[in-house]
């Protein structure tokens, strides 16, 4: 199991995210940093974090339960334009999609954490020191995997969920 960490910049997508049952992220270059998004396996946990605030809230979970597709497959079980942002500009943002299952998800607690709370995890950032602060941690919550035996074990307590 791993957990993939992520955030929305509007709520409103999360709905979207919930009702239709896909998680989606832009491709990356442009305006968007490149991000792990193609890497999601079946059976991954995705939380997202609510971006527009700055204390640490998620806006929920849900579990990996189908491949990453390209919006650009002709074959996309979505409509083109599904989220908020995507009907205001009438566009495709969030090329890269796949299911995902809200029902099923483990029981995780989120609503208590604190960006402490992170900070005490002690993760290596990119250049070995922990990751602190909420700038860093923010950057971690922006597509990024907790895939380490003993970090996804560490993340788990964190959260409440019991590893085998």
């Amino acid at each position: 199991m791993r957990y993939f960490l992520y955030s929305y910049e509007n709520r409103q997508n999360f709905n979207v995210t919930r009702e239709h049952r896909v998680f989606g992220a832009p491709k990356g270059g442009g305006d968007h940093p490149d991000t792990n998004v193609r890497e999601l396996r079946e059976g991954d946990i995705i939380i997202i974090r609510d971006a527009s605030m700055q204390s640490l809230h998620f806006l929920g979970y849900c579990v990996v339960s189908g491949q990453v597709r390209d919006q650009e497959d002709p074959n996309s079980p979505w409509p083109d334009l599904l989220w908020k942002d995507e009907l205001a500009q009438s566009r495709v943002i969030y090329h890269l999609r796949c299911a995902v299952d809200f029902e099923n998800a483990p029981q995780l607690s989120l609503s208590r954490l604190t960006w402490d709370d992170l900070d005490s995890l002690d993760f290596p950032s990119g250049n070995g020191k922990p990751i602190r602060g909420t700038q860093a941690w923010g950057q971690k919550l922006s597509g990024n995997f907790i895939q380490d035996e003993s970090e996804v074990a560490s993340f788990s307590r964190l959260v409440g969920l019991e590893t085998e």
